[in-house]
């Protein structure tokens, strides 16, 4: 194998976290279904519909609160690209 390829093997590390933040709020509805899912496998005569809905909540309110900080991140490294975009050297101002 030759060494003239032009690709990057490594990724900034803002661009990897940015990438695995994206994959993380895939994965968000997964777990979700998943957890909520999970007290249709509860049996037995001890497990009441209150028991249940004092798991759901927390639960919910969880996903809410882990969707909220995921979007926060994600919107907050879209603004740091746009800033981050390279100049081109021939539009910088004569005047400098």
């Amino acid at each position: 194998m030759n060494g003239d390829h032009d690709t990057a093997f490594y990724t900034e590390r803002r661009t990897y976290r940015r990438r695995r933040m994206a994959d993380a709020a895939t994965f968000v509805p997964f777990l979700g279904g998943a957890l909520f899912l999970l007290p249709v496998i509860w049996t037995g005569p001890a497990v009441l519909t209150s028991s249940v809905m004092i798991y759901l909540f927390p639960v919910w309110a969880g996903l809410s609160v882990l969707s909220v900080v995921l979007s926060r991140d994600l919107a907050r490294g879209d603004a740091d690209e746009g800033d981050a975009m390279p100049q081109d050297p021939a539009d910088k101002d004569p005047q400098e």
